[in-house]
């Protein structure tokens, strides 16, 4: 690891980008701490990781899950720090008041976007990308109420797969 290089704290270190993302910036010369929500993770185990740090789970508690993070990367001093999954990058982009280090995320409206597979579907649609036939249902709809119309088989799919609340997450 070298002295000039930035600082990077990586979390969701259980997911595999995760590791992949340590792995990468370790050998390129970064000095890299990984975190997540459980005792161990995957990234965490990686040479390339200077350190693990588990922070509260956001589902459950994201002030919580907020205020540990700044912490670590305050104690830390971090530079840099990588969100690699849905629920961690809307959590650090809505981080008002919490000072985080820098984050390479896009604009809130465009990472919204992104996310939500109707509105990318829509946008794509407008843009003139090829999608597959679409038909968003509304929340709540019971099956019975679905169009006549509809050809098996039929993929449903809800739009996100983490759906933010005021102090939490709810999984799809």
């Amino acid at each position: 690891m070298r002295t000039d290089m930035p600082t990077v704290h990586v979390l969701d270190a259980d997911q595999r980008s995760a590791l992949a993302a340590t792995r990468a910036l370790g050998m390129a010369g970064y000095t890299v701490y990984t975190a997540d929500t459980t005792r161990q993770a995957l990234a965490g185990r990686s040479k390339w990781s200077q350190g693990y740090f588990r922070y509260p789970d956001p589902s459950q508690d994201t002030n919580a899950a907020l205020e540990s993070i700044a912490q670590c990367c305050e104690a830390r001093s971090v530079d840099l720090l990588m969100p690699m999954t849905d629920v961690s990058t809307h959590l650090v982009q809505n981080a008002n008041g919490i000072n985080l280090p820098q984050t390479p995320c896009p604009p809130p409206p465009t990472y919204e976007t992104a996310s939500d597979k109707g509105a990318l579907m829509r946008v794509a649609n407008e843009v003139g990308i090829a999608i597959p036939t679409t038909q968003e249902i509304a929340p709540g709809t019971a099956l019975r109420e679905l169009p006549d119309t509809f050809e098996f088989p039929v993929v449903m799919k809800p739009t996100r797969s983490r759906v933010p609340l005021e102090n939490g997450y709810l999984h799809t």
